[in-house]
């Protein structure tokens, strides 16, 4: 996608259709704590093949549902950029803002899921409190996020009781997961009198064990 120095009347063409008909999404990757933001453009087929225009994605397909019509961005760069330029003429604002916080949480640790370079338990957490406020406010009526002192507080109350769920786990916790070769290692030094089991269990040394982290 191509959008280039996109004019103000563009921009609030563009923030205009999506704040209609259209939608900003936030999907889970299965049951996984990665997600996925997405664009959707809805209305009519002169409207689509103009928002099309307008970002420089000649190639994207535009679908069809009866008289109306949609066009979905999913490149997560792409949604991002759009979204930082039609900002200022959005409505829905606090949706967009759910949105940066996302995907700023996944730039931070975009190797998720390669061993030894996981995000921390924190951040899986404010991951998953920022799609819980989304599909709250989803489920209600209208389905858009409005009042921004309404939209910070029931983010900072999803965040908070996901914590409260999920407390750190304790030091035997962590080593009740670790392999039984693993394990043995651990409490020999801990015998030995080397270091505590927190220490060793936040050590450099490489130990096969998994983020204690409830979905």
């Amino acid at each position: 996608m191509s959008t280039g120095s996109l004019e103000q009347w563009e921009k609030g063409y563009l923030a205009g259709v999506l704040d209609s008909d259209g939608a900003l999404i936030i999907r889970r990757i299965q049951k996984s704590y990665s997600f996925n933001c997405y664009l959707q453009f809805v209305g009519t087929l002169e409207q689509m093949v103009k928002v099309r225009d307008m970002m420089g994605c000649n190639n994207k397909k535009i679908y069809e549902h009866g008289n109306r019509y949609s066009l979905m961005l999913m490149k997560q760069e792409d949604v991002v950029s759009i979204l930082k330029r039609i900002y200022p003429y959005l409505t829905k604002k606090p949706e967009a803002d759910l949105v940066f916080r996302m995907r700023s949480l996944h730039d931070r640790s975009n190797s998720f899921g390669r061993k030894g370079n996981k995000p921390s338990k924190e951040t899986l957490n404010q991951r998953l409190a920022i799609f819980r406020t989304y599909k709250s406010y989803k489920s209600r009526s209208g389905g858009h996020i409005t009042n921004w002192d309404e939209f910070e507080e029931s983010l900072n109350e999803a965040y908070n009781k996901i914590s409260h769920d999920n407390p750190e786990p304790s030091p035997q916790e962590l080593i009740n997961k670790l392999s039984s070769e693993d394990r043995s290692k651990v409490i020999k030094r801990l015998r030995e009198g080397v270091e505590t089991s927190s220490e060793i269990m936040n050590s450099s040394v490489p130990l096969e064990r998994e983020e204690i982290v409830r979905a």
